[in-house]
């Protein structure tokens, strides 16, 4: 109703392109929050100077530009806030498809980035959602070794996908195991892989970036 009577007062005021109420009478929105964790207590950026784990406005964290050299972004919260400690890491909650709100976080660039979603469709077209901002994003535990690791944990997952992955910015590996979980609707989310698989599979990965620069 009060639109309806808006448009009718002041319809030179109006931004027609504008689809919330928000943008089409141009006042303030709430912004997107990005949270995010410091994995390693020796990194003294000043963001972290009162809490290790906080939430940023989406405007702010862009433009922070975070001393660090790696960047994890988790697709849930609760694997976000049981990470195991990483030197020279912060974390970040992805929140799904929310995780598009990091493309304009363009000090990012410089940072090795690794994302961990659970094994499923949705999963694997998250992960090529952020490498179309950010292509040389490693993923990981999002393998068929994890899959049969905890296969036991599987649950139904959201429908069958008909799509092979073709289109989607995947490894080989990682295309096979999207077309085999949409095919046969299977989904293992990440809450049900053990801590000590993950810290595991950290370590391993870390030791991997070990001899590389960035």
């Amino acid at each position: 109703m009060l639109q309806e009577l808006l448009e009718i007062l002041i319809p030179e005021q109006i931004n027609r392109r504008g689809v919330s109420f928000e943008e089409r009478f141009h006042l303030k929105s709430p912004e997107q929050l990005v949270r995010v964790r410091r994995l390693d207590k020796t990194l003294h950026d000043p963001v972290f100077s009162v809490n290790d784990d906080l939430a940023l406005p989406a405007g702010d964290f862009n433009h922070q530009g975070i001393d660090c050299r790696f960047v994890v972004i988790t697709e849930n919260q609760m694997t976000f806030l049981t990470l195991p400690p990483i030197a020279g890491a912060i974390a970040i909650y992805g929140g799904g498809f929310q995780v598009e709100v990091l493309k304009n976080a363009k000090w990012l660039d410089g940072k090795a980035i690794i994302y961990w979603g659970d094994i499923d469709a949705y999963g694997f077209i998250i992960l090529s959602r952020v490498r179309q901002f950010f292509p040389s994003v490693v993923s990981v535990m999002m393998d068929e070794v994890t899959l049969e690791q905890f296969r036991y944990m599987c649950w139904e997952g959201s429908g069958q996908m008909k799509s092979d992955g073709t289109r989607l910015r995947l490894t080989e590996s990682e295309r096979a195991l999207f077309h085999h979980v949409a095919s046969n609707n299977l989904r293992l989310e990440q809450e049900h892989i053990s801590q000590e698989y993950i810290s595991a599979q950290f370590k391993a990965l870390m030791e991997s970036f070990s001899s590389k620069k960035f």
